[in-house]
């Protein structure tokens, strides 16, 4: 079947997607768009006609429909001025600076011409953005470039926001070429770490990796510039989006002390913990938290708390699992190494190895090789010395 397109936008779209992926949009969301400009472009047709009509009334009345109407029009009035004349080809003049000033082409160059947060509002996205940067000159820069950088994103994204999930994945997708990674903009990673950031979207998580993994190179140098604040917030919003693999994220917000990390962190250990995440988030936590969340941390290894999830049978449990699976045992006794250190104790004196006896909290060990047991007996006896000189 072939589907023909009156809007050219639409049709740059669908080519972007089947060029570089391999795959277009769904079928329903590519025929409801086609269909919707299809009956633009029908309707744009019967207005040019009507433009010529004898009564004056009937006139005014299909230049004001046709001034209404989306892009999809623009293609057939351009094609009717060159066999128009008269008064018909004035009216469609006028209709056609209308259509293109409405466009999404012709707001970016309103906006890239006035710097104006005037023109702004009237392109995708930016109530979001202005919650985040506001409206000073600056800011209105910063979203202008992330325009240029991403045009055909931001195109889509003036048509409808939860239809870039096709074409973000496909974006991300050639992340993955380092090829691709080293021509990838700071702009560009900065425009699809803002979109991608839009929790209307829902991403796949092969997608939202690849999202993740463009955080590097230029872009990461780029932190340390003019613009460094600003990255940040960027990456701050991405990482606060669900749900996301968090471990990558958490490694970012570490390195750079990101109060959003502290955030996802939290979330992070009050949810189901997934293998090595819930190392990278606690360790965050002891780096960056306060003494309140010594409690998430308790909830991670004490069956007494009432967030832990107790099940029966023999033998200490975790989360509804016994202790003998591997990153269970290592989460549970790395929080409470942890919680010992961020209590001003030593996890030395609660049986935990070190490879400095004397060596203070702040210089022990948080890994496997230290902050773990190799027997459940040995487990129990430290959260019972815990429980003793804590009174927990």
């Amino acid at each position: 079947m072939i589907l023909r397109l009156p809007n050219p936008s639409l049709m740059a779209i669908l080519t972007l997607v089947v060029s570089v992926g391999g795959q277009a949009p769904a079928m329903g969301q590519v025929e409801s768009a086609v269909a919707r400009d299809s009956q633009e472009a029908t309707e744009a047709a019967q207005l040019i006609q009507q433009l010529a009509a004898s009564e004056y009334s009937k006139r005014i009345a299909a230049q004001k429909r046709l001034g209404q109407l989306g892009e999809a029009a623009i293609a057939p009035v351009k094609a009717a001025l060159e066999t128009s004349s008269g008064e018909q080809r004035i009216r469609l003049k006028s209709v056609l600076r209308q259509l293109e000033a409405a466009s999404f082409d012709g707001r970016l160059a309103a906006l890239q011409k006035s710097q104006s947060p005037s023109d702004a509002v009237k392109l995708p996205e930016w109530a979001r953005f202005e919650a985040l940067f506001g409206s000073s000159r600056q800011s209105v820069k910063l979203y202008e470039r992330l325009i240029i950088a991403e045009t055909e994103l931001f195109r889509i994204a003036d048509r409808s926001v939860p239809s870039l999930r096709t074409t973000l994945q496909i974006r991300a997708e050639e992340l993955v070429d380092d090829k691709q990674k080293k021509r990838l903009s700071v702009d560009s990673v900065a425009a699809i770490l803002f979109l991608a950031s839009n929790n209307e979207i829902i991403l796949r998580s092969n997608t939202s990796t690849n999202v993740t993994d463009c955080i590097h190179g230029d872009f990461e140098k780029a932190l340390n510039g003019k613009d460094g604040d600003s990255l940040l917030k960027l990456v701050g919003q991405w990482i606060l989006r669900k749900p996301i693999s968090v471990s990558r994220p958490l490694k970012f917000a570490r390195q750079y002390r990101m109060p959003e990390g502290l955030q996802l962190a939290r979330r992070t250990l009050r949810g189901p913990v997934r293998k090595g995440e819930g190392a990278e988030a606690m360790m965050l936590i002891k780096e960056q938290g306060t003494r309140d969340d010594i409690e998430v941390l308790e909830s991670l290894f004490d069956p007494r708390h009432p967030e832990y999830n107790k099940t029966g049978g023999e033998g200490v449990v975790f989360r509804g699992r016994r202790l003998n699976d591997q990153y269970v045992c290592l989460n549970a006794d790395l929080a409470l190494s942890l919680a010992i250190a961020m209590r001003g104790g030593h996890p030395f004196d609660f049986g935990f190895r070190a490879d400095r006896r004397n060596a203070p909290p702040a210089q022990f060990a948080f890994t496997e090789a230290s902050a773990g047991f190799i027997s459940n007996a040995e487990r129990a006896a430290a959260l019972a010395a815990y429980r003793k000189a804590y009174n927990r």
